[in-house]
């Protein structure tokens, strides 16, 4: 035997059936159909918040922010404490405007995440219409979904978000 062909290893290919085998890369194809059936429920946001707004220091590379503390009255939830942030764009050429709320009462909290319009670098919270994804919940909002859109609109000291939830869009 010469050396090269001590140091080579044959490689057997084979096929193996794939019957019995789940496909892991289609299994979340339907997420609001596989959540809907394990329990999760869709939370219809709909109605109007407001309150007062603070600007907090921020590091420029982040961008500049604002507070949010306030009230909201929404269908099906009844009075709400509104909490959160919106942040503005950063240190970049481009980017999108975006924030946090959480609508809080005595039956859990829900946590929406925003997207804004897109806006140039270092541009601070604007009003506008931003999308909205309910991103967790507590209580019973433990297993919400829910999605939408928020009209923005910040003043110099207060802000007024109108709610309209999409069930289509979750």
């Amino acid at each position: 035997m010469n050396r090269r062909d001590s140091r080579t290893k044959q490689v057997k290919f084979g096929v193996e059936p794939l019957e019995g085998r789940m496909v892991l890369s289609t299994a979340g194809v339907s997420p609001v159909g596989d959540r809907l059936m394990q329990g999760f429920h869709y939370l219809q946001i709909q109605g109007t918040a407001s309150g007062s707004i603070e600007h907090p220091r921020s590091n420029p590379d982040t961008g500049p922010a604002v507070v949010l503390l306030g009230r909201a009255r929404l269908k099906g939830l009844g009075p709400e404490l509104v909490t959160g942030k919106l942040a503005g764009t950063g240190f970049i050429a481009r980017g999108n405007l975006g924030g946090e709320i959480t609508l809080s009462n005595a039956r859990g909290h829900v946590t929406l995440r925003l997207e804004g319009p897109s806006a140039a670098g270092n541009t601070p919270p604007k009003s506008g219409t931003y999308r909205f994804v309910v991103e967790s919940g507590t209580g019973d909002y433990a297993h919400d979904l829910g999605s939408g859109t928020v009209r923005v609109i910040v003043g110099p000291k207060t802000f007024r978000l109108t709610f309209r939830g999409n069930p289509n869009n979750v």
